[in-house]
């Protein structure tokens, strides 16, 4: 009964239909090691990875002539349950399932049931970790040494150290398992300068060249993209990359009422999709705006002009900033059969990404190329992927080894810096 419901929920792409799959997978490869009879029920023992399973059904059941299949089908099983707890293992059971009403009949027949409950993303690994030490330390004397001397338990997927004793606190990133202390004098000459420590692990490994590969995985409001965009323009700006390429998959929102429906020529298509990089480059411009205007006399800021002026200053520092930087938009759809070197890429909304596509953009990097992926598995826009299958979820995986080919670095944001507003929806929506 239950392979019947499995089977039927196998096709399309929400989040149950992969779990479907993903157990009918790990039944396939599962080693059958005993098929028996016993009472008038039929009995496949299998075993996988340590774990047996057994397989439970029969050709008649008793007193169950509940026209609804649903029903009917929650009876069939609470009544194996019973027949195994009482016949074949003879010791108590427990029943777990994500269906509450199936849960208080189980305990109405006195079968012990929980209800299972999501415990979210399987895949995050511990970016950042906490290290309290036994003596007084500096900086210069945890630089250069082994990470395994002070945490035997470091793990690829701890990327950043909070090294503390008492009051005394200090941030550091691994370089092959070599303890490499942040400089934070050196952050805080960038455009944006971080607000708290997740800000600065996240901004030291998109400036540091060690890394080719980084993932940010964000909240919203968190400052992932505004972090990536002004590392980019400091890497250019310091003769590292000759460009910013800014690459966030075509999707719209999953709620159809928001479509925005079908827009003439190519650049009115996509550059709705541009939103977040030209809102960036508007704030970026606007924080430049606001430090030469407050470098100047009350009365040069007096005559400065009307609001009209302002915003097409700021309207120019925006082209500029495009300009010097030479800051490119592609779409992931038009990317197939190019080759981007020398080029700093953003690929933002990864969670909007299939395996497929993902896998399409980052194989047009050449080795003079540094990615930053970035993205949050509670804002997946696409349809045909979850938090399962999406192109952020297998960088989280990857984020967990080290690798052959590229050095890579992970990190999360989950401090709300845009406001109490976003913090707030974080917080009650998700």
């Amino acid at each position: 009964t239950v392979l019947d419901e499995l089977d039927s929920k196998k096709e399309g792409f929400d989040e149950i239909n992969f779990q479907a799959r993903e157990f009918a997978r790990i039944l396939s490869s599962a080693e059958i090691k005993k098929q028996y009879k016993e009472g008038g029920y039929y009995i496949t023992r299998m075993t996988t990875g340590g774990i047996t399973i057994d397989i439970m059904g029969s050709n008649a059941y008793p007193n169950i002539s509940e026209n609804d299949r649903s029903i009917r089908n929650d009876r069939k099983i609470l009544h194996i349950i019973r027949m195994a707890q009482d016949n074949i293992y003879a010791r108590p059971i427990t029943f777990l399932t994500l269906d509450a009403m199936c849960r208080i009949r189980a305990t109405s027949l006195n079968i012990n049931a929980e209800l299972m409950l999501n415990k979210g993303n399987d895949y995050e690994g511990e970016f950042i970790k906490e290290l309290s030490l036994n003596a007084p330390f500096q900086a210069e004397t945890l630089e250069g040494k082994n990470i395994f001397t002070f945490n035997p338990a470091h793990k690829p997927e701890n990327y950043c150290y909070r090294f503390k004793y008492g009051s005394d606190k200090v941030l550091a990133v691994i370089h092959d398992d070599e303890i490499v202390p942040i400089n934070e004098n050196f952050l805080n000459r960038t455009i944006i300068k971080p607000r708290n420590e997740e800000q600065k692990f996240a901004m030291s490994g998109m400036c540091d060249e060690f890394y080719k590969v980084v993932l940010i995985e964000a909240l919203a409001g968190s400052g992932k993209t505004l972090l990536a965009i002004s590392a980019g323009l400091r890497n250019i700006s310091e003769g590292k990359y000759e460009k910013l390429i800014y690459i966030r998959n075509s999707i719209e929102s999953t709620d159809k009422g928001e479509e925005v429906g079908f827009l003439s020529g190519n650049e009115a298509k996509f550059e709705i999709y541009n939103h977040p990089l030209y809102d960036t480059l508007d704030f970026i411009a606007r924080t430049q705006f606001k430090k030469s205007e407050s470098n100047k006399s009350p009365a040069a800021r007096q005559t400065s002009g009307s609001r009209a002026s302002v915003e097409e200053t700021i309207e120019n520092m925006v082209q500029q900033l495009i300009k010097r930087y030479n800051i490119e938009t592609i779409w992931n759809g038009a990317i197939r059969g190019r080759t981007l070197a020398n080029a700093f890429v953003i690929v933002d909304e990864v969670q909007n990404f299939s395996k497929r596509s993902l896998r399409t953009v980052l194989t047009r990097l050449d080795s003079t190329c540094k990615v930053v992926c970035i993205g949050s598995n509670r804002q997946i826009d696409n349809n045909f992927v979850n938090k399962y299958t999406n192109g952020l979820n297998f960088m989280l995986k990857a984020a967990n080894e080290k690798h052959p080919e590229i050095k890579m670095f992970a990190t999360s944001l989950h401090k709300v810096e845009r406001g109490a507003i976003t913090a707030f929806a974080e917080r009650i929506l998700q």
